[in-house]
């Protein structure tokens, strides 16, 4: 290890423990949703049967050990995902080192920006089922291949498609022995999880989560309305998430580095580059997050290159897209960082206050997800928390709780102001008409007044 591989390994760490502080305090988003239902597991609620969303159970239990270990000191729970995500970079490290990356620590630093500044790696499930993906190639590539599919198979239980992004670049260098191995035991392993969960869970409830799965997927192309969620037709046709994700800048640094040297690291490396960006874009309505997995092995490809000053001058038409694409993508940063969906950190944990407050805990209310957090409330439906899938909980669940509170996420977007006294509203028709809200944009409609 030379002294500059020390610098780049120190810079990782110092970029870990920033990514630490510049984390939002509190959960926002689809982490708070999993946070919820964590808290509520530890309080005896029955997972799929009091609670429902469609991720299959590794990430509601993590959680769930997250709320036993340290209660709702949430700063402690970024700190266990931050753990996580030094894990993370050290199997890459590994696996840069195994495919003889000259640059492996250099690459782990961009890796780690990538992963930490673009991707927003905490309490995603792509967090999660990223290092289990490092885990199995690693020990794809030590000829382990028991091991490399227990770990792909315990990734594909945070994200689904984990195993096929793991098993497809170990396809490509293994021996005929290797892959059958392989693929015997990914079987094995994927029908000892089914069985599982089926006993844990039930037959009808496994049944309910894998139509649950193909309707979110189906709607994130198609809204409840038949209306394109996309500007365009695929999501690979824009722009948006070549420049958001860093994909862009990757692809183009790629373009310019690289040489018509074939070689079986670099072999290895294309072939999981293109079956996570195959699934990726498959998934439809890719949100940044969704990009985690792809980090890896992009910079191991580019990390294969010989990184040469005239390179990035003769292919001065990449480097300029390129340019561009970085400089767009710090304007979307900072322009996210800005933006609120549902008001700040402070704002949300202020209204989740007023609301137990005023009406006791485990009130039965319609909240935005982060101020059930606070608030310590209760959905009137097991679905409330089923984004994307509004068509399927209303065929099959209407209201069991009617609610008390309902928090209109329009009074939400205060940025930091004190919220409107009037937070109490009556629901007309509440039990016919099942909801999502999103910001202003109601899914499907409520009809509400203020009392």
């Amino acid at each position: 290890m030379t002294r500059s591989d020390l610098v780049y390994l120190l810079l990782t760490c110092c970029a870990l423990i920033a990514s630490v502080f510049v984390r939002s305090p509190f959960p926002m988003g689809d982490p708070a949703i999993f946070e919820y239902i964590g808290h509520s597991i530890t309080r005896g609620a029955h997972l799929y049967t009091d609670l429902w969303d469609n991720k299959l159970p590794s990430i509601y239990y993590v959680n769930a050990l997250w709320w036993l270990a340290f209660g709702a000191d949430y700063r402690l729970h970024a700190l266990a995902e931050s753990a996580i995500n030094a894990g993370t970079f050290a199997l890459f490290a590994l696996i840069a080192r195994t495919l003889g990356v000259t640059r492996w620590a250099a690459a782990t630093l961009v890796f780690a920006l990538l992963y930490l500044f673009v991707g927003g790696a905490l309490d995603q499930t792509e967090q999660y089922a990223t290092p289990l993906i490092l885990a199995g190639i690693l020990l794809g590539l030590r000829r382990q291949g028991v091991l490399a599919a227990v770990a792909l198979v315990a990734a594909s239980t945070f994200w689904l498609p984990a195993i096929v992004v793991g098993i497809v670049p170990l396809f490509a260098i293994g021996g005929r022995r290797e892959r059958l191995e392989l693929v015997l035991m990914s079987i094995v392993a994927t029908m000892g999880c089914a069985v599982a969960f089926a006993a844990l869970f039930g037959p009808s409830i496994s049944s309910e989560l894998v139509r649950s799965w193909f309707s979110y997927q189906a709607g994130n192309y198609v809204t409840a309305d038949s209306v394109q969620v996309h500007r365009y037709p695929f999501p690979f046709l824009s722009p948006r998430y070549y420049i958001e994700s860093g994909l862009g800048v990757m692809l183009c640094m790629i373009a310019i580095f690289w040489t018509h040297g074939r070689t079986r690291a670099l072999r290895f490396t294309l072939w999981w580059s293109v079956a996570t960006l195959a699934i990726v874009f498959a998934l439809g309505r890719p949100s940044i997050h969704f990009f985690l997995p792809l980090y890896a092995p992009l910079v191991l490809v580019l990390g294969l290159q010989t990184l040469d000053v005239h390179a990035f001058l003769k292919r001065w038409y990449f480097s300029s897209v390129a340019v561009v694409c970085a400089a767009l993508m710090i304007v979307f940063a900072v322009r996210d960082s800005r933006r609120d969906f549902f008001g700040t950190p402070a704002a949300i944990t202020y209204t989740g206050d007023l609301v137990r407050d005023a009406f006791g805990p485990r009130v039965v209310a319609l909240l935005p997800w982060e101020i059930y957090l606070t608030s310590d409330a209760v959905p009137p439906s097991r679905f409330f928390l089923a984004q994307g899938n509004v068509k399927f909980a209303k065929d099959r669940d209407l209201w069991v709780r009617e609610p008390t509170v309902f928090v209109d996420a329009a009074d939400l977007r205060f940025n930091g102001v004190q919220p409107p006294d009037n937070l109490r509203f009556v629901c007309r028709n509440s039990r016919t008409l099942p909801y999502v809200i999103h910001a202003e944009r109601p899914i499907s409609g409520i009809s509400c007044e203020h009392t």
